[in-house]
């Protein structure tokens, strides 16, 4: 079990508050852990594997499909060969499950045991998934990479950690907001414990929604009426470039089939922050599905001459609605102007090795407007896009740089959540 005192987002002051939920989300780590150390395990034991074909009496030589537990994802076991891993088994392949060949093969499940130890999984495990909960790492890009290969094992788990982390967020909030007004301001160990679950789960969030999950997530999101939640608004609301990112990829592996619930988010949204929501997952789902652009650009632009004829557009929700029709009718040049945004220090050459996850990324607000007239997260939008999960993040972690402060955590905070706080360029 994954020992939860080196995950530094449990350790932090205060944390005797909300206990059932820290308790469940502590409950959660573990079994991701769990699962990551075990799919580890079968995928590089080669004793396991010669007990695995004998189980299901198959010759050395053949391929088999093993089953790990309560999750999406098959390993393709071959001799002479990396396992690989499938979301679904192979036809025409030995299929074995492996909770079964252990309950029914004593000596299945003494390999396992040992060969967790053979492989040394629970280290493995701990040193992939450590960077995701401790404030004081980044992630690299080999880890990411790593991670993102395992998806269909620890996706629904990283998930569920998520939503979690979106309640207790919500519930650490309104004491946060009232301290930034005080003249001490928030406590330091406060201020840092909101950051550190924030990316922890801006982190997760990009591990749980690769493309491939698309059907799965898609019947989850269209399960429900959609009020206050969309798949991008608990990462877009906290106001960092970096989580919009993330968010990005989380409305792409939703995919088209949420285009109609994003679009009657913009129709009644009542916040420009909501609106900014709805156009960008509708920019991110359309530049990754080209030919449902149009489309995409025809209802946008419907659904804003409906609401001129009830009442003015509010100024922020024409300049961000402008900006996504301009994107998406001519991404290239988006790409180009982004390119160029020197503050950001996210150029392509740049990015090659440092990624998005950038103290630049960590401090930008999405919604700012640029000299331009354009709203920065918008603009970014085909960048991130084209990009995959481990592209993400730096090559190496000591590329990061200086992280926030306390002081910048603060404000970053405060122009999301503070009203006296934002500024006159931002979605307010």
């Amino acid at each position: 079990m994954l020992d939860a005192q080196r995950l530094a987002v449990f350790r932090i002051a205060g944390a005797t508050d909300n206990l059932d939920l820290r308790s469940s989300m502590i409950v959660d780590a573990n079994e991701l852990f769990a699962r990551l150390a075990f799919a580890i395990t079968v995928e590089q034991d080669a004793q396991l594997h010669s007990r695995i074909r004998s189980f299901a009496r198959v010759r050395a030589s053949d391929p088999v499909m093993v089953s790990l537990p309560e999750s999406d994802a098959w390993l393709k076991i071959d001799s002479g060969r990396t396992a690989t891993v499938q979301r679904a088994p192979i036809p025409g392949i030995v299929q074995v499950n492996l909770d079964d060949a252990a309950n029914q093969d004593g000596a299945v499940f003494t390999e396992l045991m040992t060969a967790t130890e053979r492989t040394k999984a629970t280290s493995q495990a701990l040193q992939l998934l450590t960077p995701l909960f401790d404030g004081d790492q980044v992630p690299n890009r080999e880890q990411v990479s790593t991670l993102s290969r395992w998806a269909p094992a620890i996706e629904r788990v990283a998930f569920r950690f998520c939503a979690y982390t979106i309640i207790l967020l919500d519930r650490l909030r309104p004491a946060l907001v009232v301290a930034l007004n005080e003249p001490n301001g928030a406590p330091k160990e406060r201020l840092i414990e909101y950051w550190n679950l924030t990316h922890t789960m801006g982190h997760l969030s990009l591990l749980a929604t690769p493309r491939d999950a698309h059907l799965w997530l898609t019947g989850l999101a269209n399960s429900f009426e959609w009020l206050n939640w969309t798949p991008t608004f608990p990462l877009l609301r906290e106001r960092t470039l970096w989580l919009s990112a993330v968010a990005a990829r989380c409305a792409i592996a939703f995919g088209e089939g949420t285009i109609d619930k994003y679009l009657a988010t913009f129709s009644r949204a009542d916040h420009p922050l909501k609106s900014f929501d709805a156009l960008f997952g509708l920019l991110a789902i359309a530049l990754d599905q080209e030919p449902i652009a149009a489309h995409v650009v025809a209802e946008i632009q419907r659904i804003r001459r409906a609401s001129h004829r009830r009442a003015p557009f509010d100024a922020l929700v024409e300049t961000m609605t402008a900006t996504a029709l301009n994107v998406l009718r001519d991404p290239a040049t988006a790409r180009l102007r982004f390119d160029k945004i020197g503050s950001l220090g996210m150029d392509s050459q740049l990015r090659a090795t440092r990624g998005f996850l950038t103290p630049a990324a960590l401090r930008h607000d999405p919604t700012e407007i640029l000299w331009s007239g354009d709203m920065l997260g918008l603009l970014a939008l085909p960048t991130f896009v084209g990009a995959p999960a481990q592209a993400y993040y730096p090559v190496s972690s000591t590329t990061f740089g200086v992280p926030p402060s306390p002081h910048e955590i603060a404000s970053v905070i405060g122009r999301a959540w503070a009203p006296e706080r934002f500024a006159a360029s931002t979605v307010h």
